[in-house]
C-alpha cells in the first residue's frame, strides 16, 4: 500500500505552468451526476471517474442522469449512463456545446480488497471527436479504507493522443463509522507531461463537501466548488426505495454570468437501504417457490441449486420487514434432506410470531413433506394430489450371500455392539446392535414429527395423526380436509384465485427472488471493518482429497482463525466420517484454536463417527431432532479371494521378504483393473488389527471426554459405535441445543458479543467450485449425475482404504445426507 501511495505522490510532484486545455472530459465537468467525491458517496460514478470504485459493489447497478443548464429544465443540455456490477464498470458520458456533441465512453475493472482497491480503465469518444478536441484515454485509480471513517482516493487520466494528464486527488471522513454523515473534499490539476516532467495548470480546482444520511436511504448532499477561480453551490437530495432510486442535483454559480444547472438520476439494480420498506402504506405478499434442490453451496456457473444459508438469510428478510404481511409458499418439487428441511421450517415459525400469514401449497407429500407444511397457517392442497403419510423405514441391503456366490471373503474385523458400518457385507441381516439403534432413531424422528405437527395444527392431535397413519394407505384431497390434515384445495397455477378465498384484499405478490437474490450494500461500512462471522462446510466424507478434503479445508480454517475481523467461526458438520487422519486433521486445528475466538458447531443431517470427530472439540455443538450423531468407535475389514480368480482363469504367484509383505496382494483383471488381495488375513493379523482399533477406540473416547468435558467412562457408556438423533444426543451429553445453522449464527454473534443491531457480514467457506462438467452434462441427459458419482467416489473411495481402521457409518446413512 505505502508503495502504491508514493508512486503516486511522485507522480502528481508539481512545477507550476501556463493555462493548459483539456483533450478527455474532466473531473469535475461530471460533478452534477454525483453528490460527492468517487470514495465519498454511494459507489462514485460506478468507475468512470476513479476505476477502483467499482470493487465495492455487491451487485448490478445503472445510473441515468438527465441535465439542463437552467431550472425551468426545458431542455436537456448533457445526460449520462452508468452501469456497474462488481469489479467491472461502463459509463458514456454526453456533452453537447456550440453545436456539437461528443460522447465520452469508459470502461473499469478493479481488484483488491475492501480496504484497497486498484483499478484500471479506458476511455474511447465518439460524436464530434474532433470539433471538440477529444482523445480517447487511459486511467487508473485506487481507493484506501483502512478504517471505517476514512477513504483516501487518487486517480489519474492520460490523453492517448497527446501530453495531458489529469491528477485528482480525494479525501472523505465518517467521524461517526457510518453513513450518518460524511465530510469530503477533492482536488483536481491537469499537467502537460514530458515522460515523468510534471508542468501543471496554474489553476488547482476543488471541491469539499458534505453528505448526510438521517434516515435509511435518504441523503442530503451540499458541495462547495472553485474551477478555475469561479465558484458555485451544489445541493442535491437522493431517495432510496430498495432496489431502485431517484436523485436530483444542482448547482448555483457565484457568478451571476455562468449557467446555473439541474440534473435528474434515476438509479436501479442493486438493493439499497431504504425507509421504504417499513413506512410503505402498501402490505403484500412474498411468493416463495421452493422447488428445487437445496446443499450447502452451489457452483458459480451453469448451477440452478438453492443454498441452505442464502433462503435462511432471505426468510430472515421477510421476517424483519414490516411491508410483508405474509409469504406464500410453494413446495412442489422442494428436494432437501430432513434436517434441513426442519430448519427452514424453524425459520418460517419465526416468520409466524411476527403476525405474519404463511400459506404453503402442495400437490403429493410423504410424512417429512407433509411436517414440513404443517407450520402453516392455510395448508392448499391440489384438487388431484394425495398424500401418503407412510411413517418411517430404515432397511438395508445385505450382500454376503452375493459374495459367497462370486468366491469373495469379507472379513468384518468389528469390537462394538453398535459399530455396524460394514456388516452389509459380512451378514445376511440385521445385528441385535443395529436394530436396536436403528429403532431408535425412528422412533425418534417419528415422535418429533407427530409432536411438532400436533402443534402447530390445533385441530390435530399426536394420537389422531398416528391413527391416520397406521389405517390409511391414500390420503385424497377430500379425505384431507374433512380430517383437518389441510385446510383447502388449489393450484399453485392459480395462485391469486385461491388467495382471494383467505384474503378479501389480496393484490399481488412479489417473488421471492426480489428478497433473496439482491445483496445488501456494504457502502456503509469502509474496509469492511465489520464485525464478521465465517461459516466453513465440512461437508462429506472424511479424506484428504475427497469429500471434505481435509488438507485443502484445514487451510481455510487456520485462515479465518489468524483473520482479525472474523470474531466467531461455524463449523457446519454434514459427515458420515471415514478417514480418522482426514477428521484429525480438521479437529486439531480447532482444538489448538479453542479460547482464540468462539468456534460453534453446526450439525447437519450427519455428524457421527468421524463426523463427529470434527464436532467433539467446538464450543458449543448444535443439532437438529432429525441429525444423526454420535456413533463414536471404530472398525475396520478385509475383503479377500476366495475362489473369484480361479472363476475368471486366473492365477497369481509373488516372492517377498518380510513376514507381512505379501498383505494386500492382489490379482488384478486385465480389462478393468479391479482384483481382490490373494488372502485373508491370519489370527496374528486379525489380533494386531483389534489393538488398533481398541488404541483408536480409546484415543477417540478421551478426545471426546476432553472435548465436551466428561469423564472417559461416560462417554463410553454412550459411544461403541451407538448413533443418536440430535434430540437424543443432547441426554447423552453429546450435544448442546437443538438448532440449526442459523441458531449456531446467532450463537457466535452472542459469543463474540456483538451488539443486537450490530451489521454482521458472514462468509462462506470454502469457495464454491466455478463449473461442475459432470453434473451439468448429467442435468442435459436427465441423469442425477452428481448423486450417483457421490456414491460411486464412496464405494471406491472405501474399497481403496480396505483394511484401515476408520470412525464411519454404514453406507445407507448416506441416503440421508444425500436425499430425503
Amino acid at each position: 500500500m505505502k508503495q502504491f501511495l508514493l508512486a503516486f505522490i511522485v507522480t502528481s510532484s508539481v512545477l507550476i505552468g501556463q493555462s493548459i486545455q483539456s483533450s478527455f472530459l474532466n473531473y469535475y465537468q461530471t460533478s452534477q451526476y454525483t453528490q460527492g467525491s468517487p470514495g465519498s458517496f454511494k459507489f462514485g460514478l460506478y468507475g468512470f471517474n476513479n476505476p477502483a470504485i467499482t470493487n465495492y459493489l455487491t451487485d448490478s447497478d445503472a445510473l441515468i442522469g438527465l441535465s439542463s443548464n437552467n431550472y425551468t429544465f426545458d431542455k436537456i443540455t448533457d445526460w449520462t449512463f452508468q452501469s456497474a456490477s462488481e469489479g467491472n464498470g461502463f459509463g458514456v458520458v454526453s456533452t453537447s456545446a456550440n453545436g456539437n456533441t461528443v460522447y465520452d465512453y469508459r470502461l473499469s475493472t478493479a481488484f483488491g480488497s475492501k480496504k484497497f482497491s486498484l483499478g484500471l480503465g479506458y476511455g474511447f469518444v465518439g460524436g464530434d471527436k474532433s470539433k471538440m478536441g477529444r482523445s480517447n484515454s487511459a486511467h487508473w485509480g485506487f481507493i484506501y479504507r483502512p478504517a471505517s471513517f476514512i477513504s483516501i482516493g487518487g486517480a489519474q487520466t492520460w490523453a492517448l493522443n497527446g501530453d495531458i494528464t489529469e491528477t485528482v486527488a480525494e479525501m472523505a471522513i465518517r467521524p461517526l463509522g457510518n453513513e450518518l454523515i460524511t465530510f469530503f473534499g477533492d482536488v483536481a490539476a491537469l499537467a502537460n507531461t514530458q515522460g515523468f516532467n510534471y508542468s501543471f495548470d496554474k489553476k488547482i480546482n476543488y471541491s469539499a463537501g458534505a453528505v448526510i444520511e438521517p434516515l435509511s436511504g435518504i441523503r442530503l448532499s451540499g458541495r462547495y466548488l472553485n474551477l478555475q477561480g469561479n465558484e458555485s453551490f451544489a445541493f442535491g437530495l437522493d431517495l432510496s426505495y430498495g432496489l431502485s432510486g431517484f436523485g436530483i442535483t444542482t448547482n448555483a454559480p457565484s457568478n451571476s454570468d455562468l449557467d446555473e444547472s439541474l440534473t435528474v438520476l434515476s438509479r436501479f439494480g442493486a438493493k439499497d437501504r431504504t425507509i421504504f420498506d417499513d413506512i410503505s402504506p402498501i402490505k403484500y405478499y412474498v411468493k416463495v417457490n421452493l422447488a428445487g434442490a437445496y446443499k450447502y453451496q452451489k457452483n458459480k456457473y451453469f448451477d440452478n441449486s438453492k443454498t441452505l444459508l442464502n433462503t435462511l438469510v432471505s426468510l430472515d428478510r421477510i421476517k424483519e420487514s414490516n411491508a410483508i404481511k405474509g409469504v406464500i409458499i410453494n413446495t412442489i418439487g422442494f428436494s432437501a434432506n430432513q434436517s434441513m428441511k426442519w430448519e427452514i421450517r424453524e425459520k418460517i415459525k419465526e416468520i409466524k410470531r411476527t403476525g405474519k400469514k404463511v400459506y404453503i401449497f402442495m400437490e403429493r407429500g410423504d410424512l417429512n413433506d407433509y411436517h414440513f407444511a404443517s407450520v402453516a397457517d392455510k395448508i392448499i392442497l391440489d384438487d388431484y394430489g394425495n398424500l401418503m403419510l407412510l411413517g418411517y423405514n430404515s432397511g438395508r441391503t445385505f450382500y454376503k450371500n452375493l459374495f459367497d456366490k462370486y468366491d469373495i471373503g469379507y472379513n468384518e474385523i468389528r469390537l462394538f455392539k453398535y459399530k455396524s458400518a460394514v456388516e452389509a457385507f459380512s451378514r445376511e441381516s440385521f445385528s441385535e446392535g443395529s436394530i436396536e439403534q436403528n429403532q431408535a432413531l425412528i422412533d425418534s424422528w417419528y415422535n418429533t414429527t407427530l409432536t411438532e405437527i400436533s402443534e402447530s395444527r390445533s385441530d390435530l392431535n399426536y394420537e389422531q395423526i398416528d391413527d391416520i397413519i397406521n389405517t390409511k394407505l391414500f390420503i385424497n384431497s377430500d379425505y384431507a380436509i374433512s380430517n383437518k390434515l389441510v385446510d383447502a384445495k388449489g393450484r399453485w397455477n392459480d395462485l391469486d384465485s385461491t388467495m382471494k378465498k383467505f384474503d378479501k384484499d389480496f393484490a399481488f405478490a412479489v417473488d421471492f427472488g426480489f428478497i433473496s437474490q439482491n445483496p445488501i450494500p456494504i457502502d456503509d461500512k469502509w474496509g469492511y471493518s465489520a464485525k464478521s462471522i465465517a461459516v466453513i462446510y465440512v461437508d462429506g466424507v472424511c479424506a484428504m482429497e475427497q469429500g471434505i478434503k481435509a488438507r485443502k479445508l484445514v487451510s481455510y480454517v487456520e485462515s479465518v482463525i489468524k483473520n482479525p475481523n472474523i470474531k466467531a467461526v461455524v463449523l457446519r458438520v454434514d459427515s458420515p466420517g471415514g478417514d480418522v487422519l482426514a477428521s484429525e486433521y480438521i479437529a486439531d486445528i480447532v482444538r489448538k484454536n479453542k479460547g482464540k475466538k468462539p468456534i460453534i458447531i453446526s450439525q447437519g443431517m450427519l455428524a457421527a463417527s468421524g463426523g463427529y470427530w470434527l464436532s467433539m472439540d467446538g464450543d458449543e455443538i448444535f443439532a437438529s431432532p432429525y441429525t444423526i450423531t454420535g456413533s463414536i468407535g471404530v472398525i475396520s475389514s478385509w475383503i479377500y479371494d476366495k475362489g473369484a480368480a480361479k472363476r475368471l482363469g486366473l492365477t497369481t504367484d509373488n516372492v517377498k521378504v518380510g513376514k507381512y509383505a505379501d498383505l494386500g496382494f492382489s490379482w488384478r483383471d486385465p480389462l478393468i483393473g479391479l482384483g481382490l488381495p490373494v488372502r485373508n488375513i491370519t489370527e496374528d493379523e486379525e489380533g494386531q488389527w483389534k489393538a488398533n482399533i481398541l488404541d483408536l477406540y480409546g484415543d477417540f473416547v478421551n478426545k471426546v471426554a476432553d472435548g465436551r468435558d466428561m469423564d472417559s467412562l461416560s462417554v463410553h457408556k454412550v459411544a461403541q459405535g451407538r448413533v443418536w438423533t440430535g434430540k437424543d444426543a443432547i441426554e447423552k451429553g453429546l450435544v448442546d441445543k437443538i438448532g440449526g445453522l442459523s441458531a449456531a449464527i446467532e450463537q457466535a454473534k452472542l459469543a463474540a458479543k456483538f451488539d443486537d443491531d450490530e451489521e454482521v457480514l458472514i462468509y462462506e467457506y470454502p469457495k464454491p467450485e466455478v463449473f461442475d462438467f459432470q453434473n451439468f452434462l448429467g442435468g442435459m441427459i436427465g441423469v442425477e449425475t452428481e448423486k450417483v458419482s457421490e456414491r460411486i467416489e464412496t464405494l471406491q473411495w472405501l474399497y481403496n482404504n480396505k483394511g484401515i481402521a476408520m470412525p464411519m457409518l454404514p453406507l445407507e446413512y448416506l441416503e440421508y445426507g444425500i436425499d430425503n
